[in-house]
């Protein structure tokens, strides 16, 4: 009643009045709405592809069960610069 009130309407057909649900759910039945499952993180594949005996995979970017880490090869000997025509190097 009055000059700004208006007039109560009904809800359309089938979608009667519901109080709030206690539990937080929705809808008449009070579903409470289920988490989508969670996918496990993904593992590793089976054994070291890095070399490693698993668990103890290598991580120091060494190679075979003992995680060795390759060397280079020594460097070859040096020989003093010859000169084929004579003198002492470098004044050949």
């Amino acid at each position: 009643q009055g000059p700004n009130c208006a007039l109560p309407t009904k809800p359309p057909k089938g979608e009667e009045y519901l109080p709030p649900c206690p539990n937080g759910g929705q809808g008449p039945s009070c579903v409470v709405p289920t988490r989508p499952p969670v996918t496990p993180a993904p593992r590793p594949p089976f054994g070291c592809p890095n070399g490693g005996v698993p668990p103890n995979c290598c991580t120091n970017g060494g190679q075979g069960p003992n995680c060795v880490i390759p060397r280079p090869p020594p460097p070859p000997p040096t020989q003093p610069p010859r000169c084929p025509a004579g003198g002492v190097p470098p004044y050949c």
